[in-house]
């Protein structure tokens, strides 16, 4: 700009006298560019001579701009629902599709959340010490999958209270839902055992007895409530 004068818009032309005496103006356009620049020529006009560019005789340069940025951006909230299910007993990852906050002017490691109130059915924890509960970490750490939520065992579900904030401006706060799956056995299988006259035993198979669950472990241990006829045993 000189003046009110867009100079990358119209009459692109100026003088050293025009720079000596009241400068050249960049207007930022309030972008998150951290760098610019423009290329110029100068070249020397006598008075009887157009002001349009020679084509000898002329040195062209870019001049480079800098641009400090300014954190005047505040974090913004991008998750949807704020929702984790977990199995009953289980733990599982906190990542960025489950909570994510961006800030134009902030990196994920200056976006910084604390827990305020923890969960009533288990802790968060880092990867690298998942028997310890954390009430301080970053959105980088979430993005590089190192919060987890560590559910107690217990069946009911919760929820954990916590602010964010890139250390500038206000903090958000926000209610995080942790539901907890309860952990299920279904009988897939469950036929009536023959045994032929005259057989003593019969092998139980699965084709007999076979259960499912949803847990961690498939391992699926029965237990006997009701003993058999006193003319048979189980073993």
């Amino acid at each position: 700009m000189v003046g009110e004068r867009n100079i990358t818009k119209e009459k692109p032309n100026f003088s050293q006298y025009i720079v000596n005496k009241f400068g050249i103006i960049y207007l930022h356009d309030d972008s998150e560019s951290l760098a610019d620049n423009f290329t110029f020529a100068v070249w020397p006009k006598q008075k009887s001579k157009s002001t349009t560019k020679p084509e000898a005789d002329f040195l062209e340069e870019m001049f480079n701009i800098t641009i400090s940025p300014v954190n005047d951006q505040a974090p913004e909230l991008k998750t949807k629902g704020l929702r984790l299910k977990v199995l009953q007993g289980n733990r599982l990852v906190v990542g960025p599709e489950n909570l994510k906050v961006e800030d134009l002017d902030s990196p994920p490691e200056e976006i910084r959340y604390m827990i305020i109130r923890n969960p009533n059915n288990g802790f968060l924890a880092m990867a690298h010490h998942p028997d310890v509960p954390v009430h301080h970490f970053t959105q980088a750490d979430i993005d590089n999958s190192q919060v987890w939520f560590v559910q107690d065992g217990s069946p009911s579900s919760s929820v954990f209270y916590f602010s964010v904030t890139d250390g500038q401006h206000r903090p958000l706060y926000k209610l995080f839902h942790l539901d907890v799956i309860p952990i299920s056995i279904t009988l897939v299988n469950l036929t009536d055992l023959l045994l032929p006259q005259g057989q003593t035993t019969v092998p139980i198979t699965n084709t007999h007895l076979s259960a499912t669950t949803n847990g961690r472990s498939p391992q699926i241990t029965y237990k006997m409530t009701w003993p058999p006829p006193t003319w048979a045993s189980a073993y």
